[in-house]
């Protein structure tokens, strides 16, 4: 092989890339002249490709009357330094990827540079948001599968048979999450597919995951494996969108739901199941949210926390299915509700003060609502010491306590049963307490041993 002296310019020969890669036109000449190797579908390169290998490409293709060599572009911005500056090795402020690479994973840092801007402007970079990425996207992901994996008894059925509601809510909320994900992409728009995915995993951990806990820890054995079917369903498919902008972690999570293929990159897309969509009842959901929101804000407005149980809340009427009144109900903790034409008013009575709200509380707070308060905040407390003495989920235990306040005492008696269930506990026996425990005021001093 010999060199040849003469040379037009570098920068030619990248534009000729499209031809030269197949020795055009001496061999080959249908992978150009009738389109099955041309024009590119996407480019991708920095913006000061501009007048470089984006101008030659255009110059050499147009020379050969062949038109443009590529349909889309995605042009990049330049990493920059998180106070916006260039990098550079004088200045000091240069970063070395591998660090970062080795420090947060690669994972961490490609979801970073997808969601922090439009891939065309420039990137500062700052340590801290890839951190931030593992902590909000990456171990929230992780501990959904430890979740699963904590209950899976490997008898899933397929997850579209589940008539829960909530299962309903989650299919229909990923299958047109995989719907706007692959419309996005279609039109190399990568930002948006990538953060619509990473609202997802967030809204499938603090909504489905969590609103579920119950179903997966009960003794319905039906409604445990739909629960159980749905998330595997939902994980694994969560995988297959999210291979590539996370490779690495997509495939671990692949491999530990036992995926069919060698790997998650050898599967097809996901195909959207339209008939799981259910529109109505994803618009249903967002106002239920919406209620429970302004709720919890009323009660925060009138210092009332949150394990404290209240009597009714009031809403306007809307077309709400009841079915979905309990999700309400648990989280604003209240014992009913009413929909109303027009809200009360009076002394008893908190409406939000958020514009067009559309929630009241009552907060009146008897003794049997006091009392069902103490025994939510005293199995709280147990629970956080069960935690500090290192005990697990699957740690029986026997409680002594003692204590002068008639209200515990009668708290103890009344709600016996389910301190008991909520706090794994065989016996709750009057003895010696060695901690004590303030429960709204009233102090109480308990004992936790395994029997």
């Amino acid at each position: 092989m010999n060199a040849v002296p003469e040379v037009i310019d570098v920068w030619f020969d990248s534009g000729a890339m499209p031809f030269a890669q197949w020795h055009y036109p001496f061999t080959n000449q249908e992978m150009i002249d009738k389109n099955k190797q041309f024009p590119a579908d996407f480019i991708c390169e920095a913006v000061d490709q501009t007048r470089g290998w984006f101008y030659t490409l255009l110059a050499v293709s147009t020379l050969l009357e062949k038109g443009t060599s590529f349909k889309n572009v995605i042009c990049l911005g330049h990493v920059n330094d998180k106070y916006g500056k260039k990098m550079s090795k004088s200045k000091g402020n240069i970063i070395d990827p591998w660090y970062v690479i080795n420090k947060y994973s690669t994972d961490a840092l490609r979801w970073h540079l997808y969601t922090i801007n439009q891939p065309g402007d420039s990137k500062n970079f700052d340590e801290k948001n890839v951190d931030e990425v593992i902590k909000k996207v990456i171990l929230i992901w992780q501990n959904t599968l430890k979740f699963f994996k904590l209950y899976d008894n490997k008898k899933n059925k397929p997850a579209q048979d589940s008539k829960q509601i909530l299962d309903k809510w989650v299919l229909a909320e990923f299958n047109q999450l995989v719907n706007q994900v692959s419309q996005y992409l279609d039109e190399y728009n990568i930002i948006d597919a990538a953060r619509k995915i990473q609202d997802f995993i967030n809204e499938f951990s603090t909504w489905y995951l969590r609103r579920s806990r119950d179903r997966f820890k009960g003794h319905e054995v039906k409604d445990k494996n739909q629960a159980l079917a749905t998330t595997n369903y939902v994980l694994l498919n969560l995988s297959k969108i999210c291979a590539p902008f996370m490779p690495f972690i997509s495939e671990e999570i692949y491999q530990e739901l036992g995926g069919m293929k060698e790997s998650v990159h050898l599967e097809e897309w996901p195909k959207v199941a339209a008939e799981l969509i259910d529109t109505k009842l994803l618009g249903q959901m967002e106002s239920v949210r919406k209620i429970i929101e302004q709720a919890l804000a009323v009660r925060a407005e009138a210092g009332i926390k949150v394990r404290q149980p209240l009597g009714k809340l009031y809403i306007t009427k809307q077309s709400l299915p009841e079915e979905l009144f309990y999700l309400i109900t648990d989280e604003v903790n209240v014992k009913a509700i009413e929909a109303v034409e027009k809200l009360p008013a009076g002394k008893n009575f908190k409406i939000g003060a958020a514009e067009n709200c559309k929630v009241c509380l009552d907060i009146k707070i008897d003794e049997d609502l006091q009392l069902e308060g103490n025994a939510r905040e005293l199995i709280r407390q147990i629970n956080a010491k069960r935690k500090d003495l290192g005990l697990s989920i699957a740690d029986e235990v026997e409680i002594n306590f003692e204590t002068k306040s008639k209200a515990l005492q009668a708290t103890l008696k009344k709600f016996a049963k389910e301190i008991k269930n909520s706090t794994l506990t065989k016996k709750i026996m009057a003895g010696q307490g060695q901690d004590e425990l303030d429960v709204n005021g009233e102090k109480i001093m308990i004992t936790i041993k395994k029997p």
